[in-house]
């Protein structure tokens, strides 16, 4: 299993260069995380092949736990800019509205 995902990574970055080094150290941390246990079983049974488990972004191995805490915090920004969107939509109308009755 290890050679086959040590050859998946060659191919993929066609050499062991930096990017090579670097993929191939992040999939070790996510492997031996011991909250995502998920994506270790998944690799370990057949489940996610070697070849897509080396072109697998950071987001795509992350446990369940951290994809739910991205979701939030993405949730959380989408509604922080249409809030200030808004607000600054309401600034513009109010200013106007009053430029236009001192006329």
């Amino acid at each position: 299993m290890a050679a086959e995902l040590i050859c998946a990574l060659f191919q993929v970055h066609k050499g062991t260069g930096d990017k090579y080094k670097a993929a191939l150290r992040s999939r070790v941390f996510n492997l031996r995380d011991k909250k995502n246990p998920a994506l270790r079983e998944n690799v370990l049974t057949g489940v996610v092949k070697p070849e897509k488990f080396a072109v697998m972004t950071s987001e795509e191995m992350a446990s369940d736990e951290v994809r739910e805490m991205r979701d939030k915090f993405n949730k959380a920004a989408i509604l922080e800019h249409q809030m200030s969107v808004q607000q600054g939509l309401c600034t513009v109308l109010t200013f106007q509205y009053y430029m236009r009755r001192m006329q």
